[in-house]
């Protein structure tokens, strides 16, 4: 009886493996989207604390009325674009998720938001996405978002302390406006800053 048991729940556990590897695109459904998006975001290094889940806190994000069903059906679009193009649940999921919910959570307009998100479709329209830049640029939109950090490398940090910027596009390239801001340069225990400054940075 017990091997009768064992063969049931391997069979059972190897139909999940299948299933989950086979899916390449999620449910248009909010509440399934939902259920299936947040089996991405179990480790979310350092995106939050101890690389603790995101699954709580982006179904309540989801659930709750910050997301209008326009935003949340290209949300799922664009997920479902990532999850074609073999994109992983760290860092790509998460710092997807993370980022959706910075724009929010700092009340920056949709069109900005627009913007992202249209540059992130730029990524996606290649046949073999480059992966690392692809979550390179999501990363540096996260610091900019949630640290105000325009610039981060092993050695020096640029930071600005103002929400009087834009993000847009100049021919190719993707870049972020900022005016009227401090702009400090942190090296080490050393720090520079410019005072009421504006610039063009290209991500």
């Amino acid at each position: 009886m017990k091997y009768k048991l064992l063969f049931s729940f391997l069979v059972t556990l190897l139909f999940l493996q299948v299933t989950i590897s086979a899916q390449n695109i999620f449910d248009p459904d909010y509440q399934r989207f939902q259920k299936q998006f947040s089996q991405h975001l179990e480790y979310t290094g350092e995106f939050r604390s101890d690389g603790k889940s995101m699954q709580k806190e982006f179904e309540t994000f989801w659930e709750s009325d910050s997301l209008t069903d326009k935003q949340k059906d290209a949300f799922i679009k664009t997920a479902s674009k990532m999850l074609e193009k073999g994109c992983k649940s760290f860092p790509e999921f998460v710092n997807y998720a993370a980022n959706r919910i910075e724009f929010t959570r700092r009340g920056i307009a949709e069109e900005q938001y627009e913007v992202y998100e249209d540059e992130l479709l730029e990524f996606l329209k290649i046949k073999f996405i480059k992966h690392k830049e692809f979550s390179d640029f999501m990363l540096s939109m996260y610091r900019f978002l949630a640290h105000n950090i325009l610039y981060f490398s092993n050695k020096t940090t640029w930071l600005i302390n103002s929400d009087e910027f834009a993000l847009m596009r100049k021919g190719n390239d993707f870049c972020v406006f900022f005016s009227n801001t401090d702009l400090t340069s942190l090296y080490g225990r050393d720090s520079v800053k410019i005072y009421n400054t504006s610039g063009t940075y290209y991500l």
